[in-house]
């Protein structure tokens, strides 16, 4: 606990120490739409747009979260601190200035509330108990204790994952669980190694079902 402790401190100092030139919002969003002359793909490709989204489940959608969050994410793709044979050669394609860009494009568009299939109600009351409760008897705190309530992220450096697809939500936290993940690995190794692969499952289903209204995390 301590050191999850220490590391969330680290993050969030690193946070508020971030500061970026101002993001053009316009090369963002040809970055995102066209990809770059460099060798970037087009981010729609696979994170959708406005108004529509890859239904597969394997890309995550880019809802609720901060330009910080997304910035960094792509700053670790580029350096191999987080592993990805997709998103590796297209965060190395891109320029220091172009990732802040299409990180804050991102960051400030909203995304159609896509339709899921209802799980089972024994399978997301684990979800959901796992969710905001946490379990003692697994020492897991609640995902709401750093994700905000009803998951919807904590600005800047904590990820929203209410509304995310169960399956990408699933792979990452199999992903930390064995190792694989290394960013944050510090916070979530540790968590992830203590839940089995149904309460992985439960919790990514659970979170899956939750939608971000108005502002407003909303279980359906």
């Amino acid at each position: 606990m301590k050191l999850i402790i220490k590391s969330l401190i680290m993050i969030l100092f690193a946070a508020g120490a971030y500061a970026a030139d101002e993001p053009d919002m316009k090369a963002g969003e040809d970055i995102a739409m066209k990809g770059t002359p460099e060798g970037a793909t087009a981010c729609f490709a696979c994170h959708g747009t406005r108004t529509e989204e890859n239904k597969t489940g394997s890309f995550p959608r880019m809802v609720n979260q901060s330009q910080y969050y997304i910035l960094q994410q792509l700053k670790d793709y580029s350096s191999g601190a987080r592993n990805n044979a997709v998103m590796g050669p297209i965060a190395k394609a891109l320029t220091d200035k172009e990732k802040a860009d299409v990180a804050a494009y991102y960051a400030k568009i909203l995304f159609p509330t896509p339709k899921v299939k209802k799980a089972a109600s024994a399978v997301l009351k684990r979800g959901e108990e796992l969710a905001v409760v946490g379990d003692l008897k697994i020492q897991v705190q609640a995902c709401n204790n750093c994700h905000g309530p009803g998951g919807m992220g904590m600005a800047p450096a904590i990820p929203a994952i209410a509304g995310q697809h169960a399956n990408y939500l699933e792979a990452q936290l199999k992903a930390w669980k064995d190792g694989q993940r290394k960013n944050s690995a510090d916070l979530m190794g540790p968590i992830a190694k203590r839940l089995s692969d149904k309460d992985i499952s439960a919790l990514a289903l659970y979170f899956e079902q939750v939608q971000i209204n108005a502002g407003k995390a909303v279980a359906k």
